[in-house]
């Protein structure tokens, strides 16, 4: 496996090579490419499923539990974090961090227009960069917090989640010196959730949507009468409650930046206006189906929801694992010493006696195993993908819809060949590469690359294909096991058996790899003070289920509480319905068919051409209905034949795209391909270089524009698809409508409605399971997000080696602008390539005026417990100003200027030091021959002065003084007027600035040059 990029020097690759490569891995994308069309019908069932919402239920509630844990372990140091009397005031945070995401605003005028709005909350924006006043700063957090709890019980869920990400985000993009790596996590976290129906079970909108829908069953009745068929209007004030919720946290946005709120009172009337129609509209049909003997209502406590959102997540946590993996090269890893290292770490251990005694004894055996386990473990995490999509075969290969698709045997066989290739082009790519990826021996020269290669051609030519010859033959011939069980198990295990099934759920399941990474995770949280990290790892582990496994969990656990008196408090029989997986409480796949054929009506072509085009031929209320029974069927396939084409045209646009690159090599140590504005032929005529460049330049726009025309011809080819009908296994055959029923309509007001069963006057349906989610035009739009996303998050770990320096950075142009403009940049270096292995702490220390020292805050060295219970990220971010982010350190002088003037009446002090601390820790075989733990309290100090600040007077601005009714003086006077003139005098650069803008409503430079000519 190639190791990812350390500090280390490597070798040049040559820039054929380089090219080389890059076609080589867009070879092997599109042999993936090919395979995945092969088993295009099982890719459609497992991504547009539609599942049960409990999982995402349990999920929502976890995630909002453990971010207000996150945040709330920051509380201690928020002044010193966040407000404009901390590490950064409010002109150094907007020179420094925000000079791209206010590049559209002023002090004078606030925001220039509303494309300075889009673009400051498209990138590194903060709320706190326009106010970090320590009372707006508290309210800030108080509405965190508040935002939080109203996602955890499902209020209003899908806007509270992008309210609560803004906020989150703003906080992160304010200051990033307490950063960790789960913070990362967190950031990803919340930007997929917002893509997932969290809010279909357990939560407040839950409860109210089954309100609404009970109480207009009530008031329909048995659905015969046209009167009787009120408007909705608890679902119109549900529909226009989202949009005042929304709207209410634009306004006050636009308040606090004193922005025109015109535009968003705009939103919200017509958001408004349109929920109005759309009832009005339902109201109709549902009068026009009673006229017709067709109205019922099917009442469910829980509805099916789409399950893609869960494989984002498997993705980005399959990304975190392997990269973090591949990226632990060095040594320490290698020799197995990185968890003793880790351990014994004092920022990291939580019982500091209790370590060192274990590590006495452990270090060189269990903790080396575990190591090497930890290891391989993430470097082979993707494996569980595999597992996974084995699962799936294993669950669905009896079903109609599966035989159909190997039915098609050249199909298969087309599949096999490219998987086959795929591999081939891997097995190449990986050694072509090597030699280029170890880093250079002390006197510069490489490192043999022969071992390395051996065991690579060993592992790929003869380990694997072995394996699949076994995978194969265990298909056909299982290994029978359960004599030899018997004899140990009592007759327990007597037909076991070695097969597929046994293998994937042994090698690939995720009893393995989700088992490992609890076990791994747990002991992290029980033995490290390392905050939320194995807490939000672990529980992003949920996404990895379907609801019935928890369901089981939640239904044993129930009981055993209701064994004890005391504890059955802790089981109210509200749950026995939230848990339960009896008929009519979760709809079934009809019922879903039924009330969700084919997604939102913004989203269905048939009923935004058809019905209209109906209605006003007949010009009777009818056509509703007879649009939207006739539209029950639409939502047909793509053609495969089309979508091979369209995914062959866009390898197409790549291929003339890296045609492009200049690709020959004048042999001067050339390292990377020179692109279109970057070719100069400097011993050529000028006119003929200008010439070409412009040729270049004038194809490569040509392939951008062809790309846009590729993405309007798919939406075009999905929206036309919609009109076909779906195949017979994917709609209700005629008459399978239910009749209305005393159970489905009067009785639901006054009784349960999941113990009601209209399915028991439906005909037998035979539907395709999983049922797919919406209609051709949704999924198409879904599925390009999936792709694009993973696509941008990938193109975050290509190697930084010589041998993809000729496109790496071309490839991550394309996705650049999302990755930075969603806050989706991740880096996984923890601990890689080696752990550190000494102990680094910071001491502060303020002199006065009169020469006398004192420490302030803790150094962490000599104020420490002997047990850490909660998380300090005080230790994160001494560890980061003393190591790679010395740059801080002049703000955290200024900062403990400031403060100590502030609590002192204004006595400035003379200047801060500050310290650096440094331990080692003993190697664990010299702890190991010495047999007794080590004291860290005891270990060689070592202390280095690092920064030295001179305090200022004017770190404490007359803006600080005025909070604290401090009398001003006349030069604080002139700073007021001083101040004043320079926001006009940078309010007139930014503007200009904003004029010439070329993105964000802006005019490109080109266009703005010939209309001057």
């Amino acid at each position: 496996m190639l190791p990812l990029l350390a500090k280390a020097e490597y070798p040049t690759a040559p820039l054929d090579l380089q090219i080389q490569v890059g076609w080589l891995v867009l070879l092997c994308l599109t042999l993936m490419m090919v395979w995945a069309w092969t088993r295009s019908e099982a890719l459609r069932r497992a991504l547009f499923a539609r599942e049960d919402p409990r999982m995402w239920a349990l999920f929502r509630i976890g995630l909002g539990l453990i971010t207000i844990q996150n945040f709330w372990n920051l509380n201690m140091h928020w002044r010193m974090l966040w407000t404009d009397e901390g590490l950064f005031t409010a002109s150094e945070t907007r020179s420094r961090l925000a000079r791209t995401a206010l590049s559209g605003w002023t002090e004078v005028d606030g925001f220039l227009d509303g494309w300075a709005v889009l673009k400051f909350f498209w990138g590194k924006y903060s709320l706190l960069f326009i106010d970090s006043d320590p009372v707006f700063v508290r309210v800030y957090l108080a509405i965190l917090l508040i935002a939080l709890v109203l996602f955890t019980i499902g209020f209003r869920t899908r806007i509270t989640a992008v309210l609560a990400m803004l906020l989150i985000n703003s906080l992160y993009n304010r200051n990033a010196v307490f950063l960790e790596g789960h913070d990362t996590v967190f950031r990803c976290t919340w930007f997929l959730v917002l893509f997932a129906r969290t809010d279909a079970a357990w939560s407040v909108d839950n409860w109210l949507r089954r309100r609404r829908e009970r109480w207009l069953a009530s008031a329909i009745g048995d659905g015969t009468k046209v009167a009787a068929v009120p408007f909705d209007w608890r679902h119109f004030f549900d529909r226009a409650g989202h949009w005042l919720w929304g709207g209410l946290w634009a306004w006050l946005f636009c308040v606090k930046v004193e922005f025109n709120p015109q535009t968003v009172y705009m939103v919200v009337i017509g958001g408004i206006s349109v929920c109005a129609i759309v009832g009005l509209v339902e109201r109709e049909r549902r009068r026009a189906a009673a006229g017709q003997g067709k109205l019922t209502l099917e009442l469910s406590r829980f509805q099916l929801v789409a399950a893609w959102p869960r494989y984002l997540y498997v993705a980005q946590l399959v990304c975190i694992y392997s990269a973090t993996g591949l990226y632990k090269t060095g040594s320490v890893w290698k020799r197995g010493d990185a968890l003793y290292y880790a351990l014994n770490m004092d920022h990291f251990y939580r019982f500091e006696v209790v370590t060192q005694w274990v590590s006495v004894y452990l270090a060189t055996n269990m903790f080396r195993l575990m190591t090497w386990v930890t290891l391989y473990w993430e470097k082979l995490f993707a494996l569980v993908v595999i597992g996974l999509i084995l699962r799936w075969r294993h669950l669905h290969r009896d079903t109609d819809w599966y035989r159909a698709m190997e039915a098609k045997r050249w199909r298969v066989w087309l599949g096999r060949a490219a998987l086959l290739g795929a591999y081939a082009v891997v097995y190449r790519t990986i050694t072509l590469a090597y030699p280029w990826c170890l880093a250079l021996q002390k006197d510069k020269s490489p490192t043999p690359a022969g071992p390395g290669l051996a065991n690579l051609n060993l592992f790929f030519a003869v380990v694997i294909p072995v394996l699949v010859v076994a995978w194969f033959v265990l298909g056909r011939w299982p290994i029978p096991i359960g004599r030899l069980l018997a004899r140990v198990s009592r007759g327990r295990f007597a037909s076991a058996k070695i097969d597929q099934e046994f293998v994937r759920s042994w090698v690939f399941g995720r009893r393995i790899w989700l088992g490992l990474g609890c076990v791994f995770h747990g002991i992290l949280l029980v033995t490290m003070n390392i905050g939320m990290f194995p807490v939000i790892m672990m529980w992003m582990y949920v996404v990895f289920f379907e609801a019935k496994p928890f369901l089981i969990a939640g239904r044993w656990l129930k009981d055993k509480l209701r064994q004890r008196k005391f504890t059955s408090l802790f089981a109210p029989k509200l749950l026995d319905r939230a848990l339960s997986e009896e008929p009519g409480v979760l709809e079934t796949t009809a019922q879903s068919l039924r009330r969700d054929p084919t997604g939102p009506w913004w989203l269905d072509p048939w009923r935004l051409v058809m019905g209209p085009i109906e209605l006003l031929r007949t010009r009777k209320r009818d056509a509703l209905v007879t649009t939207v029974e006739r539209g029950r069927d639409r939502g047909g396939r793509i053609p495969d034949a089309l979508v091979l084409g369209l995914g062959l045209a866009a390898v197409g646009l790549v291929v003339l795209r890296g045609l492009e690159a200049k690709t020959d090599d004048p042999g001067e140590g050339a390292t990377k391909a020179e692109f279109v504005a970057d070719v100069r032929d400097r011993d050529g005529d000028r006119d003929q270089q200008r010439a070409e460049v412009e040729a270049r330049k004038a194809r490569i726009e040509r392939l951008g524009d062809a790309g846009h025309w590729w993405v309007y011809a798919g939406l075009a080819i999905a929206a036309a698809s919609h009109f076909r009908r779906r195949p017979a296994f994917d709609r209700l055959p005629d008459g399978a409508e239910p009749e209305p029923t005393e159970a489905a309509t009067t009785e639901a007001a006054t009784t349960e409605p999941e113990a009601t069963k209209p399915e028991a006057a439906t005909p037998a349906v035979t539907l395709a399971e999983p049922q797919l989610i919406g209609g051709t035009l949704m999924r198409t739009i879904v599925f390009g997000f999936m792709l694009y996303h993973c696509g941008a998050v990938g193109t975050t770990f290509i190697p930084r080696f010589s041998v993809t320096q000729a496109w790496r950075s071309e490839a991550r142009k394309v996705f650049g602008d999302w990755v930075r403009g969603t806050n989706q940049s991740q880096s996984w270096k923890m601990f890689a390539p080696n752990p550190p292995r000494g102990n680094g702490f910071m001491r502060t220390v303020v002199i006065d005026d009169d020469g006398k020292p004192y420490q302030v805050g803790k150094d962490h060295y000599s104020e420490r417990p002997y047990v850490f219970w909660y998380n300090d990220r005080e230790r994160k971010m001494h560890r980061r100003m003393i190591g790679k982010s010395k740059w801080y350190l002049r703000y955290w002088g200024q900062y403990h200027c400031r403060d100590w003037a502030l609590n002192n009446d204004g006595h400035m002090p003379k200047e801060v030091r500050v310290f650096k601390l440094r331990t080692p820790i003993p190697k664990p075989d010299d702890l190991a021959a010495a047999g007794v733990a080590s004291d860290p309290r005891e270990r060689k100090l070592r202390t280095e002065l690092i920064e030295t600040h001179r305090c200022d007077e004017r770190v404490v601005t007359p803006i600080m003084k005025q909070r604290r009714g401090w009398s001003l003086t006349e030069e604080d006077q002139q700073w007021f007027e001083d101040e004043l003139e320079r926001m006009h005098r940078d309010a007139e650069g930014t503007r200009a600035n904003w004029a010439k803008r070329e993105d964000f409503g802006g005019v490109p430079r080109e266009q703005r040059n010939e209309a001057v000519k």
